[in-house]
């Protein structure tokens, strides 16, 4: 007597569950890493668009900067009238000169016996007492 083993008799379900299995075929390795690499560039330029897209400015931070510009401006204006020689009027013949020369200028200038610095008017001393509450004030003194 033969046997006839029918496995579709047998176990029905591990028929469905292989062909379900064969039907989808192997697992999709390339839609895989197509799906991450897509995701890993989306990822790299987000971070990108952040990083490289500052916030805007605010007003304070503006007028800050404009400032910043200004003084740097006027430190270069002011080491140029400092530092070099040139023309404030030419009309009126009135130059500038380095702040260093026209110091040593006016030195010897202020060296020179009939300009040596004095006081513009006479000085007489002050003879100074000290007065407590009530006390009678001295009478000033001449001196001879």
């Amino acid at each position: 007597m033969k046997q006839h083993t029918d496995h579709k008799l047998q176990d029905p379900l591990a028929e469905d569950e292989s062909s379900s299995l064969r039907s989808r075929g192997p697992f999709p390795w390339g839609r895989f890493w197509m799906a991450a690499g897509l995701l890993i560039l989306f990822v790299a330029a987000l971070i990108l668009v952040i990083r490289w897209n500052p916030e805007p400015m605010t007003d304070d931070e503006e007028r800050a900067l404009l400032r910043v510009k200004n003084l740097a401006a006027l430190n270069k204006a002011n080491d140029e009238l400092l530092n070099t020689y040139g023309w404030v009027d030419q009309n009126q013949g009135v130059l500038h000169i380095p702040l260093e020369r026209a110091m040593e200028l006016e030195i010897n200038n202020l060296n020179t016996p009939a300009r040596k610095p004095h006081a513009a008017y006479p000085i007489a001393p002050i003879d100074l007492v000290p007065v407590a509450a009530g006390m009678p004030t001295p009478a000033p003194t001449q001196k001879k």
